[in-house]
């Protein structure tokens, strides 16, 4: 956790609680530190994708937040007539386990998570306020 490294890995997992059905993942350290929150997937490998590290819990400001600087970056390095690109690039733009891509007035989701699945209606939402 120390490198913020993205992807939490089963292996190093000791012990977990709870359900997940609300999609998040919350990693303690051994010591009881909170450590990462992220988009939670038990029958994954990697079990957790993590979105923060500060203990911010990922919600609609958090999504619009790195949605909106996608936005921001794709729009200073596309030239104008672009009509077909990725928007949101999964771990690149800190978003990890979700794809936005937009073809000319259309946009395509694709969620990679059971985590990020759960939170669809309020990813949607970002997405249709940023995009």
């Amino acid at each position: 956790m120390a490198r913020r490294h993205p992807w939490l890995f089963s292996g190093a997992v000791a012990s977990a609680e709870g359900d997940g059905s609300d999609g998040h993942a919350e990693v303690v350290g051994a010591d009881g530190r909170p450590l990462a929150r992220g988009a939670y997937s038990p029958d994954s490998q990697i079990l957790a994708r993590l979105w923060t590290f500060d203990g911010r819990v990922p919600d609609g400001a958090l999504l619009r937040e790195r949605f909106a600087a996608a936005r921001k970056l794709r729009l200073e390095c596309l030239p104008p007539e672009t009509t077909g690109y990725r928007a949101v690039n999964s771990e690149g733009d800190l978003c990890p386990g979700v794809l936005l891509d937009v073809y000319g007035g259309v946009a395509v989701l694709e969620l990679l998570t059971r985590g990020t699945e759960i939170w669809r209606p309020g990813i949607e939402a970002a997405g249709r306020e940023v995009f």
